[in-house]
């Protein structure tokens, strides 16, 4: 973001602070190096469990019936199963990096049942995996791979991923939103979007629509040239903003609306 226009953005409260993203290099650990502050918006109680899936069998005792569904989805990720905790409770989840994702296995999470946490990593992903099909979805992470469209799914199914907190899919190629993705029910609980080092020159009018909770938004690294009139109206809770290495030429006359505003980049 120029100069001139963080200067009329926040006029005499404009703050310096270091840029987290200057210099960037593409390295394995670039990606969990920026999301340190995002973590922070993480799940209440949020931390990797010990075990390597363990908690898919002891669910099954428990809920049979919904388990006999979330069986067929488990063939082809069983490798990548872990449990995490969140609120005091274990709940499942799946972690593939550097893997071969096959469009097979993407097909297969339409019927995983319950899962918590979603995380693929370096594994070249060319396909938006059909998060609206997963129950209980909390955190997405996708970083490091070759995503060029991120689109929602049934809209009739997005009440599954109404619990989602946390979407990172930085370091893609994503140069298209859909809209419907980021607004309305899918961004009602979202608390931090991170779509840093992609190829957006935009983001749909709806974007961040109903997102009342977000706090975190890293769209740096981009060809942004506008931001959509309205968004800041949307996310008045917005405390870091992250919108360096773009080509803004103006932004949003909303941004004064940011009250608990801490950081802009």
């Amino acid at each position: 973001m120029g100069q001139s226009a963080l200067k009329a953005l926040c006029g005499k409260n404009l703050g310096y602070f270091p840029d987290a993203h200057d210099s960037p290099t593409n390295s394995d650990d670039e990606g969990d190096e920026q999301d340190s502050e995002a973590d922070q918006y993480m799940p209440k109680g949020y931390r990797e469990a010990r075990g390597n899936g363990s908690m898919f069998g002891k669910l099954k005792k428990t809920r049979k019936k919904k388990d006999d569904r979330m069986s067929g989805g488990v063939r082809g990720w069983a490798p990548f199963l872990m449990s995490v905790e969140a609120g005091g409770m274990r709940h499942p989840g799946i972690r593939a990096s550097k893997a071969k994702i096959s469009s097979a296995m993407l097909e297969k999470l339409k019927a995983i049942g319950s899962v918590h946490t979603l995380e693929i990593t370096h594994c070249q992903l060319k396909e938006f995996p059909p998060i609206n099909h997963i129950d209980d979805l909390t955190v997405l992470q996708l970083s490091h791979n070759c995503l060029r469209h991120l689109y929602a799914q049934d809209s009739e199914t997005a009440l599954k991923v109404s619990k989602l907190e946390k979407f990172i899919c930085d370091w893609n190629k994503v140069d298209t939103i859909s809209p419907g993705l980021f607004s309305g029910v899918l961004a009602s609980n979202l608390l931090a979007i991170n779509l840093a080092h992609n190829e957006l020159a935009f983001l749909p009018r709806d974007f961040g629509s109903g997102g009342n909770r977000l706090v975190y938004l890293d769209i740096s690294y981009n060809r942004l040239q506008h931001l959509p009139e309205g968004l800041f109206s949307n996310c008045k809770r917005l405390q870091l903003l992250h919108a360096a290495r773009n080509e803004l030429k103006d932004v949003p006359s909303d941004i004064g609306l940011l009250k608990d505003l801490r950081k802009i980049f």
